[in-house]
């Protein structure tokens, strides 16, 4: 298994993290790389919505779905569409939405926009 450590006293990056992720997924057992998986998202939430970080948001909130972390993607989904709105992104709403939506539908809200 990867394992990542500070260079230089600079704490290692989220989307440093989501690579070692990757790699370990791609080259081991899926039940190994769950604690990467959640140091990566624990760290991705910490360092927040910053511009060099938003392209991996819509990986970090499948990571979430993929290890049933319901918090996690909850906070990813709405905090890309958050930015997004903020930030004037409009070709980043597209991918905030349908994060959102796959959450929705994770969580099994189904009914959801259905007014009666």
């Amino acid at each position: 298994m990867c394992t990542l450590a500070p260079v230089d006293d600079h704490p290692v990056r989220a989307v440093d993290q989501f690579l070692d992720v990757l790699v370990t997924r791609a080259t081991r057992e899926y039940v190994q790389g769950l604690p990467s998986v959640r140091r990566a998202l624990a760290t991705f939430r910490r360092e927040g919505f910053r511009r060099e970080n938003i392209a991996w948001c819509r990986l970090a909130c499948q990571l979430a779905m993929d290890v049933w972390d319901d918090e996690a993607c909850a906070a990813m989904a709405g905090g890309l569409a958050e930015a997004a709105r903020e930030g004037g992104l409009l070709t980043v709403l597209p991918f905030a939405l349908n994060s959102s939506a796959a959450h929705q539908l994770f969580a099994g809200r189904f009914d959801l926009g259905h007014g009666e």
